[in-house]
């Protein structure tokens, strides 16, 4: 997810977070998400991680047969 933020939003040059309706509209939306989160799923709301949810995970290439270009 946060990878997908990261390109969705719009930053300047120095790598900060540029002021424009579309950042706006995706801060907005999160806090809005952050906020029902908690009435939605209150025992889940008061879980704390201490550590980033982290996965490994491969990608067999060769499972990739029909409409693939490989290069």
């Amino acid at each position: 997810m946060g990878n997908t933020l990261n390109v969705a939003a719009q930053w300047t040059d120095d790598h900060k977070l540029k002021q424009t309706p579309l950042n706006e509209l995706i801060l907005k939306r999160i806090a809005e998400l952050a906020g029902e989160f908690s009435y939605q799923f209150p025992v889940e709301s008061q879980l704390v991680f201490v550590h980033p949810l982290t996965w490994k995970s491969h990608i067999d290439v060769a499972k990739f047969t029909d409409g693939f270009i490989k290069q």
